[in-house]
């Protein structure tokens, strides 16, 4: 019989990582240590599209978006300004 902790799974998260947020991947990026992200291709319990890797993935991307975004329209800006 297998156990089911995923309506337990937030306090136990909250409990062992004092991390303060439902979202997992934001506090996992910005907790200072080293860190290793591992994956099982697979997994049957984590769909991929839920699992750390996916959200730490994501939030690299939008960072990067993001500064490219203002790398842009600091561009634009010296453009209009000569």
């Amino acid at each position: 019989m297998a156990l089911d902790y995923g309506k337990h799974y937030p306090k136990l998260l909250k409990l062992f990582t004092l991390w303060e947020h439902k979202n997992s991947a934001r506090d996992y990026m910005y907790t200072n240590c080293y860190k290793v992200i591992a994956q099982d291709a697979n997994d049957n319990v984590v769909p991929d599209e839920t699992s750390l890797k996916t959200g730490v993935s994501e939030m690299v991307l939008e960072n990067e978006l993001h500064c490219l975004e203002l790398q842009l329209s600091l561009q634009s800006t010296k453009v209009l300004s000569i």
